[in-house]
């Protein structure tokens, strides 16, 4: 009987800061017609991430599920793996988390 490939790996997960909830204004009266008018929004407590997720973070993501690579992955401006990953979608980020 063959013995099934299994992938270890370890996983990273970030520091985490609760954000409480509560009202917050969104939006500008000033800006561009997309933006207006400011108003109120409500969000419910929710976790976010202390620090940006970096390169090498977002390297070993690709590496272990074969998600395509944002497209500045190759820049050199932005390859420094201490460097947060940019060129993220939003279908991207969801994928990540």
């Amino acid at each position: 009987m063959a013995t099934p490939d299994i992938r270890r790996t370890q996983i990273s997960e970030p520091g985490m800061c609760p954000i409480p909830e509560g009202w917050f204004l969104m939006g500008c009266d000033a800006g561009r017609d997309d933006e207006k008018p400011a108003h109120r929004v409500w969000v419910d407590t929710f976790q976010l991430a202390a620090f940006q997720t970096t390169n090498s973070e977002y390297a070993r993501f690709l590496q272990d599920t074969g998600h395509p690579p944002p497209s500045f992955r190759d820049d050199p401006n932005f390859a420094n793996p201490e460097q947060p990953v940019v060129a993220v979608s939003w279908f991207d980020a969801v994928a990540y988390c």
